[in-house]
């Protein structure tokens, strides 16, 4: 309803009709299949305005993308279609373009064109620590936490504004046992961001993990259920069954 209030107030206003593509695809992913394709066309048209407002909105090209893979390749999604975005998207933003490439290929279960992405844009754009972020995730979701430490590590230390960096570094900082380095680099983030809760649950899970400090583990869930969790982040429940784990001594 507001994106509808913004588009009408400003029709020529890109970001408004983008904003309301990406409310009305999170709606429709709400409803059965023929209720959502029904709304297909008024979702691509938004993304459509928006692209023609103002072609060099990156954000334009992930929406592209998101559909591409969400949708039946009989009703129009296509990797093939969503590396084409990729494409136009490295134009405008070349890391933005790696980590476009890599999300495609972890979609379509390429695990070395994935890592092959992200490792560009690390290597290529060193300073910009979106790139070397991912290169640090990709590898800790594989389990590589030796490999990962040195990219997390760099990507905290160019943004310690994030609360996502944090999270992924003070958690691979317990699976390497380094539970006071965590410890440290938490403390950190919770003093600029109170509210995410992110790294609480990343690092309980490490923690139970390597049978490290169950207590600590209780404790950190217990913070991270206090607060709704942000936008796709663990569901709550998904920490309760963490928290069954988390027997203190």
């Amino acid at each position: 309803e507001l994106t509808r209030k913004a588009t009408k107030m400003d029709p020529d206003c890109a970001a408004c009709h983008l904003y309301r593509f990406e409310a009305l695809a999170r709606r429709a992913e709400t409803m059965n299949q023929f209720r959502a394709l029904l709304q297909l066309h008024g979702i691509k048209k938004e993304l459509e305005t928006a692209e023609r407002l103002d072609p060099r909105l990156a954000d334009i090209q992930w929406g592209w993308i998101r559909l591409d893979l969400t949708l039946p390749a009989a009703v129009g999604g296509s990797t093939s279609d969503a590396y084409k975005h990729a494409d136009r998207l490295a134009q405008l933003d070349p890391v933005d373009g790696h980590l476009a490439r890599a999300a495609i290929a972890q979609d379509s279960q390429d695990a070395t064109r994935e890592l092959n992405e992200v490792r560009a844009a690390a290597r290529d754009y060193p300073q910009d620590p979106r790139g070397v972020f991912a290169l640090g995730k990709t590898l800790y979701l594989r389990h590589d936490f030796a490999g990962a430490v040195g990219p997390l590590s760099r990507a905290w230390e160019m943004n310690h504004q994030s609360a996502l960096y944090a999270a992924y570094y003070a958690a691979n900082l317990v699976q390497l046992r380094q539970p006071e380095a965590a410890r440290a680099v938490l403390d950190t983030a919770r003093q600029i961001h109170p509210d995410s809760r992110l790294g609480d649950f990343l690092t309980a899970q490490a923690l139970l993990d390597t049978g490290q400090d169950a207590a600590w583990a209780h404790a950190l869930l217990a913070s991270y259920l206090a607060v709704p969790p942000e936008p796709n982040q663990p569901t709550a429940e998904a920490a309760r069954k963490l928290l069954a784990a988390a027997v203190t001594p």
